[in-house]
């Protein structure tokens, strides 16, 4: 394989999307999100992790103890974000469950509950240049949450967790690039 720099991406910009439940997905990198989506605005400067955390069990053979298998027993696919921004939307993902309730852009308010089950739709865009990285997520839930912390010298956030579920055939996410080197992948 011939090294390229151009192949290098930086995670320079992007956005987290979320949607209502069962909310049609973008089928390309380069789709417009659909009607009902909204943009969750500025997040942290730590940017989107995705990670994987997978269970497995390790099978030895009685000679020597050696492995000799090791089987997935269970996996897990999160997308972790604190966003920056205080609008109806990212309050509503923290306080999961709970309506915010007011009027346009006036005031508003959130009687906060004791949280409960609110899947939704969710996407995520990371942007180099015309590279473009685009997850899509059909069943998702808000699972984990941060602390708020009210400071003078940093913004307001709302550190969330979102756990990616699988649909009837076992896909959790989507991953699409605009564009990837050495299609199709050999092995």
């Amino acid at each position: 394989m011939t090294l390229n720099a151009a192949n290098v991406l930086v995670a320079l910009t992007g956005a987290a999307y979320v949607g209502p439940p069962a909310s049609v997905l973008p089928a390309t990198p380069e789709a417009m999100w659909g009607t009902g989506f909204v943009d969750l605005g500025y997040i942290s400067e730590d940017g989107i992790t995705e990670a994987h955390e997978d269970e497995v069990t390790e099978h030895k053979a009685w000679q020597n103890g050696a492995v000799v298998r090791t089987d997935i027993t269970g996996s897990k696919a999160t997308f972790s974000f604190t966003l920056i921004e205080t609008t109806a939307a990212g309050v509503g993902l923290y306080y999961k469950g709970t309506p915010v309730t007011g009027e346009d852009d006036g005031p508003a308010t959130v009687e906060i509950r004791t949280p409960s089950p609110d899947p939704r739709t969710f996407g995520f865009d990371v942007i180099d240049g015309l590279q473009v990285i685009r997850t899509t997520i059909a069943i998702g839930q808000v699972t984990e949450r941060g602390e708020i912390v009210y400071k003078n010298d940093e913004p307001v956030g709302y550190e969330l967790t979102v756990t990616a579920y699988p649909d009837g055939d076992g896909v959790c996410a989507t991953k699409m690039f605009s564009s990837l080197d050495g299609l199709p992948a050999g092995v």
